[in-house]
């Protein structure tokens, strides 16, 4: 009878996982107190291998949530990516500390996205963009997509979301190699 108990605690645990694992609206959760106040519109979209479940990414979001500077953490688990919103004000976390949670935790680093807003400024013959709610100040690195953004759309001094892909970058949280940039509108909330 006792082995009986075990097996369908067992089994319970398994539907569990497997139906969490289903859905990424049973997932994501805010990890600081008051969140909503403390959302900032900046994030990050983390790729690692070896995130196949729910209980995966809470291993993962302990080693973030230590850091102090998310909000919330959520896995999608289609893509595999996991996305880290920041805490407003909070300077960002960079991608070596990012990389370090990641193996920490027993995971394979892949890759960074950072959604950010803020500008892009030209300053002696630099490319950088500054965060608009921290003040950070990241270096650009020039490509094709970044030429094509300045030509067409003068981003400079704009307030623009990117996409980017985040790079080490020694001295520095990171740098950004800019995919995609649109003028950013503030949604109320």
């Amino acid at each position: 009878m006792k082995h009986i108990k075990v097996i369908c605690t067992v089994a319970l645990a398994a539907v569990v996982v497997i139906f969490a694992s289903l859905s990424t609206d049973l997932w994501g959760k805010d990890i600081v107190k008051d969140a909503a106040s403390k959302k900032s519109v900046n994030r990050f979209l983390i790729r690692a291998d070896g995130l196949a479940c729910y209980f995966c990414a809470y291993g993962l979001e302990r080693y973030f949530k230590k850091s102090g500077k998310i909000a919330a953490f959520d896995m999608h688990m289609e893509e595999g990516v996991v996305e880290a919103t920041l805490l407003k004000g909070e300077p960002i976390l960079g991608v070596e500390t990012i990389e370090s949670y990641i193996y920490d935790a027993g995971f394979t680093f892949r890759s960074i996205k950072a959604v950010l807003v803020g500008q892009v400024e030209q300053r002696g013959g630099r490319i950088i963009f500054r965060i608009s709610d921290t003040g950070d100040e990241l270096t650009v690195r020039k490509n094709s997509a970044l030429e094509k953004l300045l030509k067409d759309k003068g981003v400079l001094g704009q307030e623009v979301q990117i996409v980017a892909v985040a790079e080490k970058e020694e001295g520095a949280p990171m740098a950004l190699v800019i995919e995609k940039a649109e003028p950013w509108v503030p949604t109320e909330g």
